[in-house]
């Protein structure tokens, strides 16, 4: 059926006679209930969902002004035929005026019903046709602003016009050209984000006071991680995966995906800068010095031996007053700082920046310190073997490239690498454990 109506009069033999004199087949109208009492009506309204309703204005529970306020404010709008006796024409005209359709007097006459009926399936169909033509149109509106506001970002923000034009158009002219809702300096400040390559280039920042930034950047960073640790409750390899991508995301959003060249000398002379001899680079003088300081820091200081503690045993070093949540944070900084130094020593080495660039070598660095003796369960390690395992790797890359190896061969070869080691580490760990389950039993024996 087309149409879908309740019935509602505390009289049983009133609702008889208006499924008996309703031309409803004919009409295309399907009676889905008929209630006797308020309540009844009310909950069935709102559980069948029809297109109207008919009811009498006085019925125990609800009456029939109460029973369309309820249904209102339950976010249902059926439409609503109240039936009224002559001593309630009154009431009927007032509910009228409160956005009734429409009313029948008792007795129901047939024609009356009918004509009645007619009406509001005729504004049934013209609500029906008015929510489609609302719904197409509204659907057509959000296309055009979606074109609109690509738009925007096509021809504006990423666009290649000059820089300075782009701020020349004010919050109120954009949303207007490219249906957009901006509010005061919201638009500046995507132009500003969306351009701040551009804009560091034009700054002429001092090459120190760049390098500062970048690593204090990167050290921020690094705490992130540990920030998302901690709340996520994943261990940190998987954080770090998965921010790697959200920066570089980020990355290619700033630069527009765009690579940065024309790089001051005294920034290119940080990672291609030699001394004493052409082979003794500032990057291979820094690593050496690096190295030596974090074998000190880790061999022999608390913080190292801390570090160890945390990586064997979290619960245990908990336990034994450690503070957990200071240590990561200081590990996610540390591990910020040389990231961050290494970012800018690998740009300035290259002579350009790029978003892309280095994609992949957090997989080499893995399995060099995994090479290195790193354990995967953590806790075990020494800074020396982890740059003996990186250079293997870097050695290893060499020789493949030198030996005209195919570059996807090459992802192959490190990869099977990666999982061997990570097998023997595991392998070693369950030997260990074994052998110490061993020792045990045979104490426990004697």
């Amino acid at each position: 059926m087309k149409y879908r109506v309740v019935i509602a009069d505390d009289e049983a033999k009133i609702i008889r006679l208006i499924e008996e004199l309703g031309q409803w087949r004919s009409l295309d109208i399907e009676i889905v209930d008929t209630c006797t009492t308020g309540s009844a009506a009310l909950e069935s309204i709102l559980r069948l969902r029809p297109d109207f309703v008919l009811s009498d204005i006085k019925m125990p529970g609800l009456d029939g002004l109460e029973l369309i306020q309820k249904v209102r404010d339950a976010g249902a709008a059926p439409l609503f035929i109240l039936i009224s006796g002559y001593r309630h024409f009154e009431y009927a005209r007032t509910a009228v005026s409160l956005g009734v359709m429409d009313y029948l007097l008792k007795p129901v006459d047939e024609a009356q019903l009918n004509e009645t009926l007619e009406r509001v399936c005729r504004r049934i169909d013209h609500l029906r046709g008015q929510q489609a033509d609302s719904e197409e149109a509204r659907s057509v509106r959000r296309s055009r602003e979606r074109e609109q506001t690509m738009r925007l970002f096509s021809e504006v923000i990423f666009g290649d016009r000059r820089l300075a034009g782009r701020y020349l158009m004010s919050e109120e002219s954009c949303n207007a050209r490219y249906a957009t809702r901006f509010a005061p300096g919201c638009y500046r400040a995507l132009c500003v984000f969306s351009n701040l390559s551009e804009i560091i280039m034009h700054l002429n920042f001092p090459i120190v006071l760049a390098v500062v930034i970048t690593v204090l950047i990167s050290v921020g960073f690094g705490m992130i991680g540990t920030l998302f640790e901690q709340l996520l409750q994943l261990p940190r390899i998987f954080v770090s995966i998965g921010l790697s991508t959200v920066y570089q995301g980020i990355a290619y959003v700033i630069t527009n995906a765009k690579t940065i060249s024309s790089l001051p000398p005294a920034f290119k002379a940080i990672g291609q800068g030699t001394i004493f001899h052409p082979s003794l680079t500032y990057a291979t003088i820094f690593m050496i010095v690096a190295g030596v300081f974090m074998s000190f820091i880790m061999d022999r200081t608390y913080f190292g031996r801390y570090v160890f503690a945390l990586g064997g045993n979290e619960a245990a070093s908990r336990l034994a007053g450690i503070n957990i949540k200071r240590m990561k944070y200081a590990i996610g900084g540390i591990a910020g700082l040389f990231c961050g130094i290494g970012a800018v020593i690998l740009t300035s080495r290259v002579g350009a920046a790029a978003a892309s660039t280095a994609a992949g070598t957090e997989i080499t660095v893995l399995t060099g310190v995994l090479v290195g003796g790193v354990s995967v369960r953590g806790g075990e390690g020494k800074i020396a073997n982890c740059v003996a395992g990186v250079l293997i790797m870097g050695l290893l890359a060499n020789g493949m490239q030198l030996a005209g190896l195919n570059t996807y061969y090459q992802y192959v070869a490190k990869g099977a690498i990666m999982l061997l080691v990570m097998w023997f580490d595991a392998f070693q760990i369950k030997r260990r454990a074994i052998a110490s389950n061993k020792r045990k039993e045979e104490r426990a024996a004697a």
